[in-house]
Parts: structure tokens; sequence; C-alpha cells
């Protein structure tokens, strides 16, 4: 009865402290803003204020439906980054997880929420189909093991931006990734101030690195922001390392990742990915 009890408590624990957040509907609102773009600090959590500029027209916000938890909601709002080839990299625990399998549909914006009545640099609603989201064999719900997830965007009425200022990590460049490196951070949080209508951004240290999960000199961070994408600035370009996955970190792309993308990518070439 204790184990029960415990296992129990375990559950709960873990349900209310999730990265990502379902506040049962969707924040659409826009929210007035007076100010200019300033570059984010370290271990200073900010909004986006004015024109958006690079990269931040491609940081998405998802509103994700999916089957219901016990406790858990049928939807939530989470992050993304936009890269090329109409391809958004998130976290694995915004699209599946074992106990309601993959999400049944989303809607997505990138780059709104910086000023009144900003319109969204890419929208659309996708239905979910075979092969569209890819996450690793190896992912498991806890403790956000590879809990990184890439999404195939299906939507032939809108035009995609064909062209990401974000680009993926290659093998060569991993063992680059150490402990005292500087990383950018967007999302959309959930939680209030934010309520998952304001982007926000912030640069930070890497504190640590352990089992492929970075963790952030700064430590506070709000449910929602998930999947956001975590980047370095290298050569002027903008090198996707990873996905924000849980307070203060962030997991880190590996090497099988790489090449299971590679193999996915691949796969996006057969009729049934998109309608």
């Amino acid at each position: 009865m204790k184990s029960v009890f415990k296992v129990s408590v375990v559950f709960l624990i873990f349900i209310v402290t999730g990265c990502a957040y379902s506040p049962g509907k969707f924040s659409m609102e826009p929210f007035p803003i007076v100010g200019v773009y300033e570059e984010p600090k370290i271990d200073v959590i900010s909004q986006v204020k004015g024109d958006i500029i690079e990269p931040y027209q491609n940081i998405c916000r998802f509103n994700v439906n999916r089957r219901k938890g016990f406790v858990w909601g049928g939807n939530s709002i989470s992050s993304g980054g936009l890269l090329s080839n109409d391809i958004v990299i998130s976290a694995g625990h915004n699209f599946y997880s074992p106990w309601y399998n993959t999400a049944r549909s989303f809607y997505i914006e990138c780059g709104v929420g910086s000023k009144p009545e900003q319109p969204p640099t890419y929208k659309a609603i996708n239905k979910i189909t075979t092969n569209q989201i890819k996450v690793s064999p190896k992912y498991s719900w806890s403790p956000f093991s590879e809990d990184i997830s890439f999404i195939k965007i299906c939507d032939p009425k809108n035009k995609i931006p064909n062209k990401s200022p974000f680009r993926l990590i290659t093998k060569p460049e991993l063992s680059s990734i150490t402990k005292g490196i500087e990383v950018y951070v967007s999302g959309y949080p959930a939680d209030k101030p934010f309520t998952g209508s304001k982007l926000i951004h912030f640069k930070t240290i890497i504190n640590d690195i352990n089992n492929n999960v970075i963790h952030y000199s700064l430590a506070k961070t709000y449910r929602g922001m998930s999947g956001g994408p975590v980047w370095i600035e290298k050569n002027n370009e903008r090198i996707v390392i990873g996905a924000h996955v849980k307070l203060g970190g962030a997991y880190l792309i590996t090497s099988e990742m790489l090449d299971e993308f590679d193999k996915w990518v691949v796969q996006l070439s057969e009729p049934n990915v998109c309608h």
C-alpha cells in the first residue's frame, strides 16, 4: 500500500512540475508592447520587443492537441524553432509520451508576440500524419532522455520560409559544446506573466553537461517554453545545439540523433507523410 501511495505522489509531482504547460485554452490575444529591440543579456529573461528580427521570426509556439491523460489537459502551449525544409525542432514530450501516444494535431505560429497586432511570419494548422514527427527510439518521458523532436510542416496553402537563420549542429562540432560557453534560448512561456503570448529570450552559460542534458547558469525558466531552440553563435552563424526541456536545462543533440534525422529527411519524400 505504501509503495502504491509513493508511486502516486511521484506521478502527481511529475505532472505538476512538467515543462510543457496545459492552460486549457490557447492564449490568442496580442499584448501591447512599447519599446525597441534589445540584445539578450546574460541570465536575464526579457521580452523580445519591437520589430521581429533574425532569428526571432523563426521562433514558434505550438498549441498541441493530444489525447488526454489521467489529469493532463488535451491542449498545451509549447515552443520550437523553424528550420529550413519546413522542419521544426522542439521537445519530444510536447508531442509524444507513453500515456497518450503522438499528438493528433497542432496549430503553429512563428514570430509573434513582440508588439501590438504583430502578424506571424508563419502560421498553420497541421493534422498529424505518419512519419510527420521524428522522436528518437531512445526517448522516454523521464528523465528526458533524448527529449528532442523534429516535425515536418505539411501546409500547401501557406508559404513556409525556405531559408532559416538557424542550422543544426554537425557531428564534428559536437565536441566544442562544453561547460562555460554562451548559449541563447528563446520561446513562448505559458506561465504568468507571459501566458504563452509573449516571445522571450535570454543568453546564459552552460553550467554543466550530464548525460547530454545541458544545465544553464540561469536556472529559473518557465513552463511552456519546452522545445524552444538553444543555439550558439559562431562565425556569424546561429547553430542549434538542442532544445529546452526543463527548468534551467536543455537536451543536447547527439551524433546518433543526427544520423536518425538524416534518414528521416529521406523518408519525408514518401507520399504518406503529408496529404
